[in-house]
């Protein structure tokens, strides 16, 4: 595996770690109510989603090893032209549900490389 897809995983895996991180232990009232919070975490869904993108453009095989790695480029793309149609319960349902996969096959795929 190149540098570059090293890169694009890693950045992937710290943006969800992230994100992990700054919401288990907060409810999600508390993340609607804090701007801050939910501001942040969208930027890291920002990262993920350009992060794949550019993985999808440098090495197909890779980034089909990852879940809805499609859904995760519109995601991106939402939060980032879309902002205004971007539901919080939407976001924290998809940190509770989708994020723990993503996590462990981007960690799985630096593990083997």
């Amino acid at each position: 595996m190149n540098v570059e897809i090293r890169s694009h995983l890693s950045d992937i895996r710290e943006a969800a770690t992230f994100i992990i991180n700054r919401t288990a232990d907060i409810t999600f009232e508390q993340y609607e109510e804090n701007q801050l919070i939910s501001s942040a975490i969208e930027r890291q869904f920002e990262i993920i989603g350009e992060a794949t993108r550019r993985l999808a453009n440098d090495d197909q095989s890779i980034v089909e090893k990852i879940t809805g790695y499609q859904t995760i480029i519109g995601l991106r793309n939402r939060i980032a032209h879309e902002y205004d149609n971007i539901a919080n319960r939407t976001v924290w349902n998809i940190i509770q549900n989708n994020l723990p996969t993503l996590l462990h096959e981007v960690t799985t795929l630096l593990e083997k490389s």
